[in-house]
């Protein structure tokens, strides 16, 4: 009997990464670093890589921007996904301008 419980208990949280990992997540920090392919965002002490996708999009002020709008230092909100534990931006909108000095 308990190991009827423990196999379904374990199949419950499986089957509940699976339904999280295809859900869109949410991160809202600083970006502190992008590249054609990734973008790197910052809150305090934690830091997320996201990987541009074809379907990608950035939005700023409630309309769909290129991603030249995206600098460094700018506060952004990151949508995204996980697929193969690979963090695939799915939109980024950028909350308020950079605030570093050129």
């Amino acid at each position: 009997m308990k190991k009827t419980v423990c196999i379904a208990v374990i199949m419950v949280c499986l089957g509940a990464a699976g339904i999280r990992s295809s859900a869109a997540m949410q991160f809202k920090g600083t970006v502190i670093n992008m590249s054609d392919v990734l973008i790197e965002v910052k809150k305090e002490s934690r830091e997320m890589t996201l990987y541009w996708t074809d379907q990608s999009k950035v939005l700023y002020q409630g309309k769909e921007a290129g991603r030249s709008a995206v600098e460094i230092c700018q506060k952004v909100r990151a949508n995204y996904t996980v697929k193969d534990h690979r963090y695939n931006l799915v939109s980024l909108e950028i909350l308020q301008e950079s605030y570093c000095t050129k």
